[in-house]
């Protein structure tokens, strides 16, 4: 949807778009095709990547409170003109997450966030060679930078780069395997897996709470500079994979925390799962973890949020020094209080809907300014860890930010 019909001012409205008022807005609902819930919308538009270099050598998820007013600003505009043409979208929002060319350039390595690869011009495509192949022996291109953009060119030109390594015969290589692998499936544990995938197998599951378990599995293989924070992706059926927080790893045994609350594919597996089960697992991944400062820690966990956590504690010195912010809705749902784990010298306890001595009743956003007001977690001398749903991190990172903290690490979920 745009403002006019004029669309050849590209800086121009980059501009606009940095100012809350963006010229352009592309809107699709993903949900609607995947038939999953909850539904989510994706908001596009475009802008100028050097109105970010500002903030480009500072830390993913901690570049300061002014970049996280620009993107409440832009995320703001954006919405409002999707409302202009879908009156009441504003009002089914219950969480915001905004990115920006840097968010795309960390997480697909492309300059300036261009993901899309090198420009789609005449004259690139009179350029010579288009393709695969490039003057450096043993070099291909793939993917959008082998020829065209967009899915299906990513997809066409990861095809054709593996037909180019494959030499002359790589094309009918590549679909005589895909016909043999259809018609004679490979036994569970049989085919070899690559480098950071390993075979596993659950050896036991504890339910915590009504929708939380406590999952151990037998990793076959070594897994090599595991970090406490970091995550696993679990293979929970068909081509369906699921990213779950470490809770610990010691002896090829991995253990995770795993909420079945939305009822997804991930939550039926793991209900569905006996003693025995046999899946894949991915691991380790993320860069959540321990900051290594000496100073002072805040956690601040809700639900199974608090998993990673557990990995950290069993590790971090000093941990009678730290304290934790834990939260969840009834005193049944108290993880810190089920799981046998080392805790922080300090813990608060937030119930959002049950009133209990000895706790805090709301959430730990409510929470959370008492529990620095007057304490010695002054925001020069303190590393903050948050983990818990998008949510509460959105929130709470926000609130740290304007009473001056810098030193935040986060993980949604």
């Amino acid at each position: 949807m745009n403002r006019d019909l004029d669309h050849e001012g590209a800086q121009r409205y980059s501009d606009s778009l940095l100012e809350g008022r963006p010229h352009d807005v592309f809107v699709s609902f993903p949900s609607l095709k995947s038939g999953e819930s909850p539904h989510t919308a994706e908001l596009i538009s475009f802008c100028d990547a050097r109105a970010f270099r500002q903030w480009a050598e500072q830390p993913r998820e901690n570049r300061g409170p002014e970049y996280s007013t620009l993107k409440e600003r832009i995320a703001r505009g954006m919405l409002e003109l999707a409302e202009s043409a879908a009156p009441g979208l504003t009002e089914l929002v219950d969480y915001v997450e905004t990115s920006t060319p840097l968010t795309y350039e960390h997480y697909t390595a492309h300059p300036d966030g261009a993901f899309y690869g090198p420009p789609a011009t005449p004259q690139r495509y009179r350029s010579s060679p288009l393709g695969p192949r490039t003057a450096i022996p043993g070099l291909f291109l793939s993917g959008q930078d082998a020829g065209s953009t967009g899915i299906m060119g990513a997809m066409m030109g990861g095809l054709a780069a593996a037909c180019q390594v494959l030499g002359p015969r790589g094309y009918s290589t590549i679909t005589s395997a895909v016909r043999e692998s259809s018609a004679t499936p490979v036994p569970h544990g049989a085919r070899t897996l690559p480098e950071g995938k390993y075979h596993a197998v659950l050896v036991s599951k504890r339910r915590l709470t009504p929708s939380v378990w406590d999952v151990t599995l037998h990793v076959d293989g070594d897994i090599d500079h595991w970090a406490p924070g970091q995550f696993a992706r679990l293979h929970v059926g068909d081509n369906a994979w699921r990213d779950y927080s470490i809770a610990g790893l010691d002896d090829h045994r991995l253990r995770l925390l795993i909420s079945t609350r939305t009822g997804g594919r991930g939550s039926q597996f793991i209900e569905q799962a006996d003693t025995g089960t046999r899946t894949v697992v991915e691991t380790p991944l993320g860069g959540f973890g321990l900051a290594g400062s000496g100073r002072r820690r805040l956690f601040i966990a809700t639900g199974t949020g608090i998993a990673p956590m557990l990995a950290m504690f069993a590790q971090a010195p000093g941990l009678e020094h730290d304290t934790l912010l834990f939260g969840c809705r009834h005193r049944d749902e108290d993880l810190t209080s089920l799981i046998d784990s080392p805790m922080p010298g300090r813990v608060v306890r937030c119930l959002s809907r049950e009133e209990v001595p000895d706790t805090f009743h709301g959430r730990v956003t409510d929470a959370l300014p008492e529990v620095i007001d007057g304490s010695d977690l002054d925001p020069d001398r303190t590393d903050v860890y948050l983990c818990g749903s998008a949510a509460m991190v959105s929130d709470t990172h926000r609130f740290l930010e304007r009473a001056g903290y810098e030193s935040i690490h986060t993980e949604p979920y």
